[in-house]
């Protein structure tokens, strides 16, 4: 599956309609990015099979994996949020301390 240009992920950290950059601060918008591409794709793969006549157990199993994709995607904003949360709390958390402590 074709991931994000080089061009594309710059852009996802520069550009949001207010002006303000893109900040997942607790996580990593780059894999953010092409998780949602993949899915974007998968989407397409789904309406293909519809448009080609597909049979409703391959259209299911595509839709299955989609649904994964997106409850992983959820899986990490959930954390993004609640470290957030914490760092609105408590004080000022250390960013790339928290995702080596986390994610490596």
């Amino acid at each position: 599956v074709k991931t994000g240009s080089s061009r594309e992920l710059s852009a996802l950290e520069h550009d949001r309609a207010d002006g303000e950059p893109v900040s997942l601060r607790f996580g990593d918008s780059a894999d953010l990015f092409r998780r949602m591409r993949r899915i974007e794709g998968q989407a397409r793969g789904v309406q293909a099979l519809i448009l080609g006549g597909g049979s409703c157990q391959e259209i299911e199993t595509q839709v299955k994996a989609m649904r994964g994709a997106l409850e992983q995607v959820m899986r990490i904003l959930y954390a993004c949020r609640l470290l957030e949360g914490v760092d609105r709390a408590v004080g000022p958390l250390d960013p790339e301390a928290v995702r080596r402590a986390l994610w490596s």
